[in-house]
């Protein structure tokens, strides 16, 4: 029995212990509660299992998981981290829009932070994924610093 998660299959045998729900599930739960470090764990172990599953559906990516787990990392204010998680998983073939739309948030977490340098130089790294939204975001960027360079000498 088989049931379709984010865009992956989860298969009876990676479920966590005592919870009585797969790996997968328990870090969305985990998740919900604000438990990032333990559900990047739920997360691991689920992408592990599903990539020594031998049955899996030949469509299926697990490393899809790697996007959550980089999610996990945005929330524990550890976008290096996360980076990485993203980018492992468009090594590994998830859909470049999805990656796009996540790394694009990471130089807003970044701006948002008022860390400006590190917000364009990830955005200008990953431009190739999608030039046209990543340069309104770099442009995006641009203005938010200089409106807040003006704003503090005032």
């Amino acid at each position: 029995m088989t049931a379709a998660l984010h865009g992956c299959y989860i298969a009876a045998e990676t479920f966590s212990a005592g919870f009585g729900e797969n790996h997968a599930q328990h870090a969305d739960n985990l998740m919900k509660r604000g438990q990032y470090r333990e559900a990047i764990n739920e997360y691991q172990q689920h992408l592990n299992s599903r990539l020594a599953d031998r049955t899996r559906a030949p469509d299926e990516n697990p490393h899809f998981y790697l996007v959550l787990i980089g999610d996990a990392y945005v929330k524990l204010n550890e976008p290096k981290a996360a980076k990485s998680a993203y980018e492992q998983a468009l090594a590994h073939n998830v859909e470049r829009e999805i990656i796009s739309d996540r790394l694009r948030g990471l130089g807003r977490w970044y701006a948002e932070r008022k860390a400006f340098d590190e917000a364009i130089q990830v955005l200008r790294e990953h431009r190739e994924l999608d030039a046209i939204m990543f340069d309104y975001e770099i442009d995006r960027t641009h203005k938010l610093w200089v409106d807040h360079e003006e704003n503090t000498q005032k």
